[in-house]
């Protein structure tokens, strides 16, 4: 699927290194740099070309060259003519798009599912003569004849495709929910949403690059099933999310519950239940100064770049699911198998985990473009500027000498925590937590709301005591004000964030 354009512009989605911009239509040049992705050596899923947008420096020059638009369905039929020179044939696909008033045309070369590709070195002019041929890849942003080391590599890295793109025998094309790929492409603000259900399936799959090529372009690939199937347990046995919760030291009164469906879906729910029923804030006063200081047992942010790492890196060939374990003081998240041995232990313990093999590439574009996932190694460094923002102890990050799995631990912050060791927040007993939070929110996204206001927006009748109470303990709390404090039973009466400024 084709990212938005202002996404390329500026690498929001897609690494720079899989980009490369044209000022100019370039046939020999666009034929190596096609070959390069689709032999993806790095498995990091292919790349793009951006036709009319000149580069400097590796920055595309904005307001773009531009083509002319009568020049694009002759680029169109050049490009397909020189697919044919790639052995075996690849056929890339494009699109037109209009940056500042400018055509461009973007062509995207995904990875080949019959890698590796070679294509030759020069074409003459009327496509008769041509040199010999070379495999093409890509090293860092640029593209580059591979060497022979290289091309042991190429053909190492294509005798092993990554699980989640390989087409499954088990499933057909009708395992492919229309209303998911609907759901799925109005939350990532795709234009084609509007005619999805219009349009045949199969069009719809292919955009998004979760079938198969021929002979099985009508089979689903693993990813596909993964986000676009309502039960991809029943093909993966494995696929959904586990969270305990372990309310108290003595492990008695566990909690279990399990998230299913598409797993985009499975982590917006599982989030949802830790920021409503287990993140938690506290306001600290000081003596020196009006402005107070508000803090969290746990950092929202952290939360989720551990609980998409998890899900992201997992291994779905496994029994074993991705497993959330919420304790009194500290929350786990865990995912088989572990790191890839190219990150050493110093490496882990550093917090210094990237890498260039990735294990599910397409499951990663697929989060990508939901604003889920990165995909860039930035999960483990976001996760550790978010716990020290908020004053809370570096994750614990655990994995073995088999790498068989890997745990993440985030510690609740030191505050939250009573002088005798008891913690602060009674996890059996967290609901007024979890009101406390949804008030906030609802008053974050409103400059003011009435009572009846909130109580309908909390989905509450006009005689819920518990809301009234707890609007009472967060006024006197400094959390929140009313409107008119003068005159607190006044019909004209709001309340608002409390401004600390």
């Amino acid at each position: 699927m084709f990212p938005k354009i202002e996404d390329l512009l500026d690498a929001r989605t897609i690494e720079s290194s899989r980009i490369e911009y044209k000022k100019e239509w370039n046939p020999v040049r666009i034929l190596h740099t096609i070959c390069a992705f689709a032999n993806d050596i790095e498995n990091i899923g292919g790349g793009y070309i951006v036709i009319g947008i000149e580069e400097k420096d590796g920055v595309p020059q904005i307001p773009p060259y531009g083509i002319d638009r009568g020049q694009i369905d002759a680029i169109n039929k050049e490009l397909l003519n020189l697919s044919y020179l790639i052995d075996p044939v690849y056929i890339p696909s494009t699109e037109h798009a209009v940056v500042d008033g400018k055509d461009v045309l973007v062509i995207e070369a995904i990875a080949g599912p019959s890698r590796p590709y070679r294509c030759p070195d020069s074409v003459s002019k009327d496509r008769k003569e041509r040199s010999g041929s070379s495999y093409y890849i890509r090293k860092l942003s640029s593209t580059i004849k591979a060497g022979k080391d290289e091309e042991m590599r190429l053909f190492d890295v294509s005798n092993h495709r990554p699980f989640d793109c390989r087409v499954n025998p088990s499933a057909a094309l009708m395992d492919l929910r229309p209303s998911l790929l609907y759901e799925y492409l109005v939350k990532i603000g795709s234009e084609s949403a509007k005619d999805v259900m219009d349009r045949p399936i199969r069009g719809v799959c292919n955009s998004l690059r979760i079938l198969g090529d021929p002979p099985n372009d009508d089979v689903p690939i693993n990813a596909g099933l993964l986000f676009f199937n309502e039960a991809p347990e029943r093909f993966f046995e494995s696929a959904y999310i586990k969270l305990t919760v372990i309310p108290n030291r003595t492990g008695s009164e566990i909690i279990e519950y399990e998230f299913k469906g598409p797993l985009d879906i499975q982590i917006d729910h599982a989030i949802e239940f830790l920021r409503s029923n287990v993140i938690a804030y506290m306001t600290l006063k000081h003596d020196d100064t009006p402005v107070a200081d508000r803090i969290c047992n746990y950092p929202l942010r952290a939360v989720e770049e551990a609980v998409v790492n998890a899900v992201y890196h997992k291994d779905y060939t496994s029994p074993e699911p991705t497993r959330i374990t919420v304790r009194p003081d500290r929350i786990v998240i865990q995912n088989v198998p572990g790191p890839d041995r190219s990150i050493s232990d110093a490496d882990i313990s550093g917090f210094n985990m990237a890498s260039t093999r990735y294990r599910n590439v397409r499951i990663g574009d697929l989060l990508k473009y939901r604003g889920l996932a990165e995909k860039r190694c930035t999960g483990i460094p976001n996760m550790v500027r978010s716990m020290r923002g908020n004053g809370s102890p570096d994750p614990i990050l655990e994995t073995d000498a088999e790498r068989s799995f890997f745990r993440v631990t985030l510690m609740i912050n030191p505050v939250f925590v009573r002088k005798k060791g008891q913690i602060c927040i009674d996890m059996q007993n967290n609901s007024d937590i979890s009101l406390e939070n949804r008030i906030l929110a609802l008053l974050q996204a409103n400059p003011s709301l009435s009572m009846r206001e909130l109580l309908n927006a909390l989905g509450y009748s006009r005689n819920a005591s518990n809301v009234y109470a707890m609007v009472r303990s967060m006024v006197s709390e400094g959390t929140i004000e009313y409107t008119i404090p003068d005159k607190i039973r006044s019909g004209n009466q709001r309340i608002r964030l409390r401004n600390t400024e």
